[in-house]
């Protein structure tokens, strides 16, 4: 087949790697695959002035990337500038995938000859530039839906009308990237998370807990990753490493450094970390977000109750001060759940709903 992905943009979020990798899978099986994407935003009079203020020049550069295409075997089409995909930009095919809700839209305004329509919906929430109600309107676009937790799909279902029209398609995992040796507990009691500045992501919660669990456990440290800028409010605290912008040899290794992961989203589509923290044999503490129900159980770390610092922090306890033995029987049992969900299986139930 001759299919086609739209992407809003090109970044380092965890959603474009979802896609890339798709991607890079179909072409594997022997489909021919394009991706096409605006270009670089210019800065609108908000961003020249906050330029001015913070004396530093707008550098688009800094979010927008290629990274994860770079080393595929795929056509990548890029706009001369940020504007919306049209059909003239698109090449002919089989089936053309939006893969955002305004990239629904664009899509929706295409002719049938670049190819039978999806929608590939991995996130749906209150945030900045996700207008819950712009989001709903796209679910009733005539397309195949396919998306990637349970709890998207029956938020779909609630409001789609063809369920016919609809695929779960769990996301999963490279296991010969994300993957450790096994080994014992930290010298240093360690906890991680993923850094983003997203208020429903649960930063605040997270570092919170890390806090007040440090009040009792002085020793404990704290490691995190992410692309943004870590902020003046988390900065200079003692015990913290925060490392922007890694690749996934190196995220392999933050994962690997902790003896358990912080997850804690209030609203979430997938979480792909706690796969590739479960996968590199490290339990994952998480809210009941996105498809941490489905991937986490008492065998491969703990499914909060709530949202609450005193919860989370409870279970960091918990977790830290097992015996070794007893830790590693979780590690192991975090590595197990990870190995059932693999990429190849995921793209093959991709390629089977497109082939549908």
């Amino acid at each position: 087949m001759k299919i086609t992905f739209i992407a809003p943009t090109l970044n380092f979020k965890g959603g474009l790697r979802v896609i890339a990798t798709y991607a890079d899978y179909l072409s594997r099986f022997g489909h021919d695959v394009t991706v096409v994407s605006p270009g670089k935003r210019t800065p609108n009079v908000k961003n020249k002035i906050k330029s001015f203020i913070k004396r530093t020049p707008w550098d688009e550069g800094r979010h927008f990337s290629t990274i994860y295409f770079d080393s595929l075997d795929i056509k990548l089409i890029i706009l001369d500038k940020f504007r919306p995909v049209e059909e003239d930009d698109v090449p002919n095919g089989d089936v053309v995938i939006a893969t955002w809700w305004e990239t629904a839209h664009w899509v929706n305004k295409f002719s049938e000859i670049k190819g039978r329509k999806f929608y590939f919906m991995q996130d749906y929430g209150d945030v900045p530039g996700q207008p819950i109600d712009k989001i709903q309107e796209t679910w009733m676009l005539p397309f195949h839906i396919i998306t990637i937790s349970q709890w998207l799909m029956n938020l779909v279902e609630s409001h789609k009308q063809n369920d016919e029209l609809l695929t779960l398609v769990v996301n999963g995992i490279e296991l010969s990237v994300f993957n450790t040796k096994k080994r014992d507990k930290q010298k240093s009691p360690t906890v991680g998370f993923l850094y983003t500045d997203v208020p429903q992501k649960g930063i605040d919660l997270m570092f919170s807990s890390f806090l007040k669990v440090k009040e009792t456990l002085p020793e404990l440290r704290l490691i995190m990753f992410g692309s943004k800028d870590l902020p003046p409010k988390l900065q200079n605290f003692k015990d913290v490493t925060y490392y922007q912008k890694l690749p996934d040899k190196d995220i392999v290794k933050v994962y690997a450094a902790c003896d358990a992961w912080l997850f804690g989203s209030e609203r979430e589509g997938f979480g792909l970390p706690i796969l590739e923290a479960m996968a590199c044999r490290t339990p994952v503490i998480s809210t009941n977000a996105g498809a941490a129900p489905d991937l986490v159980t008492s065998k491969s770390g703990v499914l909060l109750t709530s949202h609450s610092i005193d919860e989370m922090s409870k279970e960091i306890l918990a977790i830290v001060n097992l015996d070794n033995n007893s830790w590693k029987t979780l590690s192991d049992g975090a590595r197990q759940v990870a190995e059932t969900y693999t990429w190849e299986i995921a793209s093959r139930k991709f390629e089977n709903a497109l082939l549908e």
